[in-house]
């Protein structure tokens, strides 16, 4: 057994099995179906192997899911330290994420806007602009002094990392 599995582990063989497997279905990209078996304020806790897994904050489709639900999913992350959890992105999603290239611009529209950066709707996906990106000529102004939710803006990609799931979007003046 690895040491990172962690003592909560050591005297259950079926949850380190379970462990084992969620990390081989990662590596080998396979289709998971997991289950909906509850609703939170921040989207649909799912079961894959009796493990308790999150779709990904990139997927704009996640609040659709309803308890009892399924839905095909690829595995993007398997955490056992501290919350043990898998992390999820939806096959359809992760099929529109691998086509993304960097440097590629779009249209999006503003989806949420936070103190440290502000969200953009590309059409099913996420993507997120740092207020660095977006205030780089002054540490007085913030995201919202210059956006609000449903601006069209224009954005190129300036970063894409499969393994997290997550768009880095440089805005377009």
């Amino acid at each position: 057994m690895d040491w990172h599995q962690g003592t909560r582990y050591l005297q259950n063989p079926e949850q380190c099995i379970a462990w084992q497997r969620v990390r081989q279905l990662k590596t080998e990209e396979v289709t998971v179906y997991p289950t909906v078996i509850q609703i939170s304020r921040g989207g649909p806790i799912l079961e894959v192997e009796g493990i308790i897994a999150f779709i990904s904050n990139i997927d704009r489709r996640r609040h659709e899911l309803a308890v009892g639900d399924t839905c095909p999913c690829k595995i993007i992350d398997v955490r056992q330290e501290h919350y043990p959890s898998v992390r999820l992105i939806r096959s359809e999603t992760f099929t529109l994420l691998r086509q993304l290239k960097i440097g590629q611009l779009l249209w999006g529209k503003v989806s949420a806007v936070k103190i440290y950066g502000i969200w953009v709707d590309l059409g099913g996906l996420y993507g997120f602009t740092h207020r660095s990106k977006i205030t780089s000529y002054s540490d007085s102004v913030f995201p919202q002094d210059l956006f609000v939710v449903g601006d069209n803006i224009s954005v190129v990609i300036s970063e894409i990392k499969l393994e997290l799931a997550s768009i880095s979007l440089q805005p377009l003046s």
